[in-house]
């Protein structure tokens, strides 16, 4: 989607309409700086709390930005390269063994 058209893709699902935001920019607009004027699927977030419970995910508001605190640690740019090993790693041994192992 972002390669055929930019980085702020507008959809139409039945009665919704959504975006597709590729740009960190955009991203972070939706995400911490103006959180509180976009609307998020209700139902979808309804339902999903009730698989998962009130998660970084599913959250709004204070409630959202608590728990973001508390991740926001974890993705440190220090952090990530440790990540990248370790995933590689799985993945390497996934490939090598099979899904099963």
């Amino acid at each position: 989607m972002k390669a055929r058209h930019g980085d702020a893709v507008r959809l139409r699902l039945g009665p919704y309409r959504l975006w597709l935001l590729f740009h960190p920019d955009h991203v972070e607009a939706v995400m911490a700086r103006q959180a509180q004027e976009f609307i998020r699927f209700e139902r979808l977030m309804r339902i999903l709390r009730q698989w998962n419970g009130e998660n970084v995910l599913t959250a709004d508001g204070p409630a959202w930005r608590e728990r973001r605190r508390h991740v926001l640690p974890v993705f440190a740019t220090r952090n990530l390269s440790a990540y990248a090993d370790a995933i590689a790693r799985r993945a390497t041994a996934f490939w090598r063994r099979g899904p099963t192992s």
